[in-house]
């Protein structure tokens, strides 16, 4: 019975190494992804939508209207590189 359960644990921590490395490689692909968001002056598509207060709009999500920036000139630029 000892030798299922030292199994078991063993097993629960390869499943929790691997979900921790998961993570990590998701954290990195997510700011990589703002770098270029950032770079190309594309407002961030993961936002949500920010209170509004009288007179002023959204500043973020999908009622806040086109990006800032550059966004065609940023565009063609990326697919340059």
């Amino acid at each position: 019975m000892l030798f299922v359960v030292a199994v078991q644990l063993a097993a629960l921590g390869v499943v929790g190494d691997i979900l921790a490395g998961n993570r990590v490689l998701n954290q990195r692909i997510l700011e990589r992804v703002r770098r270029m968001e950032l770079r190309l002056g594309i407002e961030p598509s993961h936002y949500e939508p920010g209170a509004t207060r009288a007179g002023h709009e959204a500043t973020t999500g999908a009622d806040a209207g086109p990006a800032t920036g550059k966004a065609e000139e940023a565009e063609r630029e990326a697919v340059q590189l």
